[in-house]
């Protein structure tokens, strides 16, 4: 409210956003940079959301419940008015930071609004306030990876087994599972392949059972550690890694060809991992009472050590394809309807998975694309910005379709459209013709959807 001096006292201001259709979206979150500069407690910020053209408002999240999202319940200031608590970022930050929290429950809505809501107290102990950039919404991209360690004739597991499946089935839109049958006590679904689930034991050192290991290495203890906020949190981190899978199966053949694509710098290697699961197993009665059994593990492609790549680093849009097949006998899978493949990319120096995919029974975890809300990643420059009468669109590559854009104003109206075409390093575009202010221009074709800011000064 005052770009060269401090906020008011008292103040209750807001910046609106356009207006938002949810039709489309399934996984919907934001993302925004945020810089608060505020004295803690006595002054904040929180985003709301309305879909009744702005009559009512709620709070989009809760405390620290999305990445680095408010620090504080008790913002005297009270931002956004809220009935209860006095939620907000607060404080005084050393320079930006990406908050990011979902929105699921926003999805199907046609009308939506934002606001970026300021409130200060009475006190004259005042700062410069907040400062927000590079807000994108659209749908999140990266799968979870649960990876279950159990065992039939443990009765320590049966609850814990409940549980973690409990929590798939409830994100099954954000995750999958591969549960190993491990050697700590007898166990039929081990004894049919013991090698596979005794390495990715050693690999994270696992001493008994249940275990449970997110991602690798975001989270692994105890089963019951796997809970809501951990799974909405970790969906909100981009994926490194696109992973397209395709699987076929014919007679006792498994056929399974899956190309990784990197979509970030990574100084190390990585291994592929290509894992055959049975989504339900009935056909077995557990020491311990269980009589089904989920995401059970029958096989590792071609082995437990996947498919490594010499390559130490790797650049946005560097890929590569594997293919595996694996031949079953009639004691490797208990029912053939019940097979799925999962497949995911897996750091070998921190463990940390990048992305998964799935293709099989009862999945509703799909990659949905490249979107992102670091159109960086895509390798789009634009040039120069702030732009006056052109203003030039940079690939990092030649494009492989034809591409088309469009310049939207701040109200969400349509300004410019126009093509890429094949083969193209990019495009100039006159800006000339438009307004002085702040611009979006999205991009899209087949796989690509991303979306930047520009400026423009006469």
């Amino acid at each position: 409210t005052s770009l060269n001096g401090t906020h008011n006292i008292s103040e209750q201001s807001y910046v609106f956003s356009p207006c938002y259709d949810f039709g489309t979206l399934t996984r919907p979150m934001i993302s925004m940079d945020i810089w608060s500069s505020t004295n803690s407690q006595f002054a904040g910020v929180v985003l709301q959301s309305s879909i009744d053209d702005g009559q009512t408002w709620q709070l989009v999240g809760s405390l620290d419940d999305g990445i680095k999202w408010y620090n504080d319940q008790s913002v005297s200031g009270n931002p956004g008015g809220q009935l209860i608590n006095q939620f907000g970022w607060t404080g005084k930050d050393t320079g930006w930071k990406n908050s990011r929290h979902s929105l699921d429950n926003l999805v199907g809505q046609p009308r939506v609004r934002f606001r970026v809501a300021f409130g200060s107290d009475a006190s004259t102990n005042l700062s410069d306030g907040f400062a927000f950039d590079n807000v994108w919404v659209g749908d999140r991209t990266r799968i979870i990876l649960l990876e279950h360690f159990t065992n039939s004739s443990s009765l320590n597991t049966k609850d814990e087994n409940d549980h973690v499946n409990s929590k798939v089935l409830a994100n099954s839109q954000d995750m999958v599972a591969i549960q190993y049958h491990t050697s700590f006590g007898p166990d039929p679904m081990n004894q049919r392949n013991y090698a596979d689930p005794s390495a990715r034991v050693l690999r994270y050192t696992v001493s008994q059972v249940p275990f449970s290991i997110l991602d690798g290495n975001y989270y692994d203890g105890n089963s019951l550690g796997v809970n809501d906020k951990r799974i909405d949190i970790r969906t909100l981190y981009d994926p490194q890694f696109d992973v397209d899978l395709t699987t076929t199966i014919s007679g006792n053949q498994i056929h399974a060809s899956a190309t990784i694509t990197s979509k970030a710098v990574i100084n190390d290697q990585v291994t592929l991992q290509l894992a055959v699961i049975e989504r339900n197993v009935t056909a077995v009665v557990g020491a311990n009472g269980e009589t089904k059994f989920e995401w059970v593990l029958s096989k590792l492609m071609p082995d437990a050590a996947g498919t490594s790549f010499a390559q130490n680093s790797w650049n946005p849009g560097d890929n590569t394809t594997t293919t595996q097949d694996w031949y079953f006998n009639a004691g490797d899978i208990y029912d053939p309807a019940q097979i799925g493949v999962i497949a995911f990319v897996q750091n070998n120096a921190t463990k940390e998975i990048y992305q998964v995919a799935y293709d099989g029974p009862g999945g509703g975890a799909v990659v949905t694309g490249t979107q992102t809300p670091d159109a960086n990643q895509a390798g789009i420059d634009l040039y120069p910005n702030p732009a006056q009468d052109n203003m030039y669109v940079l690939l990092g590559k030649p494009a492989k379709e034809a591409t088309h854009y469009t310049v939207l104003d701040v109200t969400g109206n349509k300004v410019l459209s126009g093509d890429i075409s094949t083969g193209s390093n990019g495009i100039a575009i006159n800006t000339a013709t438009i307004n002085a202010g702040v611009y979006i221009i999205h991009f899209e074709n087949s796989e690509l959807k991303v979306s930047k800011k520009f400026i423009v000064q006469h």
